[in-house]
């Protein structure tokens, strides 16, 4: 009876730990490249949640902390209650849908200030238009301060976004 024994060569054993470490080394790679994007996207979500009927992902600490901010910067309009709005008042369509709504019309709102201002809107984020906005005294800082936290709050929103935010929301989009 003859026996194979047969011993792998330096080769054969340096490709086999390539084969066991070229996944893990990858994933590395990556984080490694995109960390300031996966940064910003672990700061903008507030909570992570995963169950088996899905992945969840809330921005309530972004919302408590505009909040904060418009309580601080305007008291008197955010102080009071939206809850008091009436179905008939409410725009409609889902509370996500609404939150759209909202963020457009901001967005619609800085780029005709930039243009009346001539400031180009060409490639830039409403985050920039509203930093050049403040920059060039056509909004002031308390203004500037106000649209970027709440940009930063509906960005942040995903599709299970509830009426209550939105309404709390909507509240600090009208103070502005």
């Amino acid at each position: 009876m003859v026996h194979d024994t047969h011993n792998p060569s330096n080769f054969e054993m340096l490709v086999r730990l390539i084969e066991i470490l070229i996944w893990p080394v990858t994933v590395l790679i990556i984080v490694l490249l995109f960390r300031s994007k996966i940064k910003g996207v672990i700061h903008r979500v507030g909570s992570f949640k995963a169950s088996s009927s899905g992945v969840e992902m809330t921005f309530a600490p972004q919302l408590d902390a505009a909040k904060k901010m418009f309580k601080q910067l305007r008291p008197d309009s955010v102080s009071k209650s939206v809850t008091t709005l009436e179905s008939s008042e409410r725009p409609s369509g889902t509370p996500y849908e609404q939150l759209l709504q909202i963020k457009f019309e901001l967005e619609q709102s800085l780029t005709e200030l930039a243009q009346e201002a001539s400031i180009s809107i060409t490639g830039k984020s409403s985050l920039q238009l509203c930093a050049e906005l403040e920059k060039s005294g056509v909004i002031n800082h308390e203004n500037g301060q106000l649209m970027r936290s709440l940009l930063t709050v509906i960005d942040a929103a995903n599709a299970g976004i509830t009426q209550a935010q939105v309404d709390e929301i909507n509240t600090m989009y009208k103070a502005i």
